[in-house]
């Protein structure tokens, strides 16, 4: 079954108001049927509601990409990469760290597991996307029955916190659960449902799919575009299969051609790239535009072709910083506006380490340095 996001959301948003609904009912009802029905809840009380709102959400996020983290290091994958809210942590150079998470576009969670194989991929994806539901709905059975089991036994402001917390929990993760299972695309990405349904299918879809997670998540660990394996581009490019996802590979192919300094191949890609303009999502639209704005400031030097196309992005949340930056730099740099290049590519090197394609970083990074020296060397106008 396939469902559009509107629909989607609609759905999600019935069953939350019905689920939150029957749980505050509930938990009114247990609570004052123990002979505090005429007390009014006590102040601490409800202070306590927000607190443990948020904590039952966290931990309910937590458990579902640990779920991921868990099932790809089952099947083989090695862990890269685990964001919750505002924490992360990430393994650099063979060690975890903890660091804060100042992306907003992940605070929902994202879990990270490098295949170190090619070995039955498409199998070993099935395991690692279904990881995150099979937790979240381990963890709702969980609540739940502690919520029944509990309820009534404990008293006072600890009995009311133990109450509303397995409550909630069972709720968001059951939320979490049916949201992420059911197949659909949202936001230009799929759900865990979708991308199992894929997979388990087999076929064209299933190879494609598998080297879309492939690339990508190479790309998420650090391995910098002209690493990537080229004959797996080719090979999913040329799959008898119509779907715009085949726009991302143009699109990466794109920067593995360019991070090569193979600027006419990489210029076919974006051609490629935009003929899928229509079909992708509005908030991924504005890449087309950008990588095309950059092309034609850095590679053809016309700094008003760079502006016609800078001036169709329309930059939402889903764009990196770094990336509008490192545009504006390149048109004013072609522009010979060479302080404004420099302190815009001064900006986008600020803002690289917020970028979740840490492997295009890299290349960005080397990028914006030539942009630098390039402002460096420029004669002085009096």
């Amino acid at each position: 079954m396939k469902i559009n996001k509107e629909t989607g959301l609609k759905v999600v948003g019935i069953l939350v108001m019905v689920g939150a609904g029957m749980l505050v009912g509930y938990s009114a009802a247990r609570f004052f049927a123990q002979g505090q029905a005429a007390a009014p809840l006590p102040w601490e009380q409800k202070l306590a509601v927000v607190p443990i709102f948020v904590v039952a959400i966290f931990l309910g996020l937590a458990l579902h990409e640990l779920g991921h983290v868990i099932a790809g290091l089952m099947v083989g994958f090695k862990f890269r990469m685990y964001i919750v809210g505002p924490l992360m942590i990430e393994r650099e150079e063979g060690r975890l760290r903890f660091k804060w998470n100042r992306n907003l576009n992940v605070f929902g969670g994202m879990a990270l597991c490098l295949p170190q194989d090619a070995w039955q991929l498409a199998r070993r994806f099935i395991w690692f996307a279904s990881g995150g539901p099979l937790a979240s709905l381990l963890w709702t059975a969980l609540a739940t029955g502690l919520f029944f089991l509990l309820n009534g036994e404990l008293i006072g402001f600890w009995g009311f916190a133990t109450s509303i917390f397995f409550g909630l929990s069972a709720v968001f993760s059951g939320m979490i659960f049916v949201v992420t299972v059911i197949p659909m695309q949202a936001g230009g990405f799929y759900t865990d449902g979708a991308r199992v349904l894929n997979l388990s299918r087999g076929g064209h879809q299933a190879n494609l799919e598998v080297t879309l997670l492939t690339l990508s998540i190479q790309l998420m660990s650090g391995i910098r575009p002209r690493e990537l394996s080229e004959p797996m581009f080719l090979s999913a490019l040329a799959l008898p299969v119509k779907t715009p996802f085949k726009a991302y590979l143009h699109s990466i192919l794109h920067y593995h051609y360019l991070d090569q300094d193979k600027t006419s191949l990489a210029a076919d890609q974006l051609v490629h790239y935009e003929s899928y303009l229509a079909k992708i999502p509005t908030g991924y639209q504005a890449t087309v535009w950008l990588d095309k704005a950059y092309f034609a400031a850095m590679i053809e030097q016309d700094a008003a072709k760079a502006q016609g196309y800078f001036a169709q992005a329309k930059i939402g949340a889903v764009i990196t910083p770094a990336k509008v930056l490192r545009v504006e730099a390149a048109i004013a740099l072609a522009d010979q506006n060479y302080p404004l290049a420099r302190q815009k590519a001064q900006q986008a090197i600020q803002a690289l380490p917020k970028s979740m394609d840490k492997g295009t970083a890299v290349a960005e990074h080397e990028w914006l340095a030539d942009i630098l020296i390039q402002t460096q060397q420029a004669p002085i106008v009096q």
